[in-house]
């Protein structure tokens, strides 16, 4: 026997019931005991409902009532007949009160289950759409930043396409000529590459990323200058240095060698004779 629940609903003033007072006027308080194990036997029943027709269901029943077989078959029919308290359709008996109640308790039971069962859908599909759109912009954002990396060209603030940088190389002389050729501007070559050849190829304080860009700049320096060779704005430290370099060549032109020699340790001119200025020191 399956068990459908663990409880049924019962009647406190069950005893008063006109049927049950009768059953109990013949059987006494022992038939209203057997009576209620009956119920509970259905209730616990597939479709609430005991076997009567099985050669030996009556003594299955008799061992749960702790009474005889033959007793509990007399204590159903008349149940059925005189009692009018079960109904039979020849092959099982129930209780229509037990039954109608059950299947009450049971619709309620469903209906409340599929109620969870369709919150519980609804937060599962509310955290697979969080999910979803979560790997959507995560995909979208991949997409993104792919197109951007696939994008060979970007425009510099004059329109000019130019190539997308790379990792920065130092041009030569021949590239730099060449590029300022094709622009046909009046930049010299040498002297930008002497430039920034001597400050270690930095605008300002930043390393170098676009050599033709610089190139442009001293292009546009060029054409609001009536010099044509005029070096770009400078840093205060690319002025300081160059000042530096003045002073020295300032002190070298005013002194004798060994002069020289004794100023070397104080304003940390090279030692190389080739990169002094030339000079005719005094007799």
């Amino acid at each position: 026997m399956a068990k459908k629940a663990p409880f049924f609903s019962h009647d406190m003033n069950a005893r008063h019931d006109p049927k049950i007072s009768a059953m109990r006027g013949v059987y006494g308080a022992e038939g209203y005991g057997w009576f209620w194990m009956l119920i509970e036997l259905m209730a616990e029943s597939d479709g609430y409902q005991l076997d009567c027709k099985s050669k030996y269901a009556f003594n299955a029943y008799a061992m749960q009532l702790q009474c005889k077989a033959d007793d509990v078959h007399k204590f159903v029919s008349d149940c059925i007949e005189e009692f009018d308290l079960f109904i039979t359709d020849g092959t099982t008996f129930w209780s229509n009160s037990l039954r109608n109640r059950m299947q009450y308790r049971d619709a309620v039971s469903e209906k409340r289950a599929e109620a969870a069962n369709k919150r519980w859908e609804k937060k599962q599909n509310d955290a697979n759409a969080l999910e979803n759109d979560a790997n959507a912009m995560q995909k979208n954002a991949n997409e993104t930043k792919q197109n951007e990396t696939k994008q060979n060209n970007i425009k510099d603030i004059s329109g000019t396409e130019v190539p997308k940088r790379t990792k920065f190389t130092i041009p030569t002389i021949e590239q730099v000529k060449t590029y300022c050729d094709e622009r046909s501007n009046s930049v010299d070559p040498v002297k930008w590459h002497d430039y920034y050849t001597s400050n270690g190829w930095k605008v300002g304080k930043n390393s170098m990323k676009d050599w033709k860009a610089a190139v442009r700049t001293w292009e546009k320096s060029s054409i609001t200058n009536t010099n044509t060779n005029i070096y770009p704005i400078q840093s205060k430290a690319d002025k300081d240095a160059q000042q530096r370099e003045e002073l020295k060549r300032e002190i070298v032109g005013g002194m004798t060698l060994e002069d020289i020699g004794k100023a070397r340790s104080i304003i940390d001119i090279t030692p190389n004779q080739n990169s002094l200025p030339q000079f005719q020191p005094r007799q």
